[in-house]
């Protein structure tokens, strides 16, 4: 079927034949599409973190193991089956950030220690700092 769009004999098909073949090209982009992002989400290696919470068997009871503020797993010397006594360390937490922390603090500690000695060495007149009593 053909309609004449203009006096110059122009002619433009309504029959459809093209559409098909797009529709066929679009289906094929979609499954390769789709092929390729399922192909890399299952061979993708993502760097992250898993949060999650542990269970320990401890002679037939479970026991659950939590952390306050949690962190990253350095270390589980533990196997698993293995007998643990109270006091033995089944995993170690990364302490990077609570040693940074603990600097942080002690220092802190330090400045107010010297803020006290001076503020009492004006208190009393004395020309000299004394860090007596005041343990640093």
């Amino acid at each position: 079927m053909t309609q004449r769009l203009d006096d110059k004999n122009t002619q433009v098909s309504l029959s459809g034949k093209g559409l098909k073949g797009r529709m066929l090209a679009a289906t094929i982009l979609g499954l390769a599409l789709t092929a390729g992002i399922g192909g890399w989400a299952a061979h993708a290696k993502l760097a992250g973190a898993v949060i999650s919470q542990g269970e320990l068997v401890v002679v037939g009871e479970t026991k659950q193991v939590q952390h306050v503020d949690g962190g990253t797993i350095v270390e589980i010397p533990v196997k698993i089956g293995s007998l643990v006594e109270k006091g033995d360390v089944v995993l170690r937490l990364d302490d990077t950030q609570l040693r940074i922390e603990l600097g942080i603090v002690t220092s802190q500690v330090a400045q107010l220690k010297a803020m006290m000695a001076r503020l009492v060495a004006e208190r009393d007149g004395l020309d000299v700092l004394s860090f007596e009593g005041l343990e640093l």
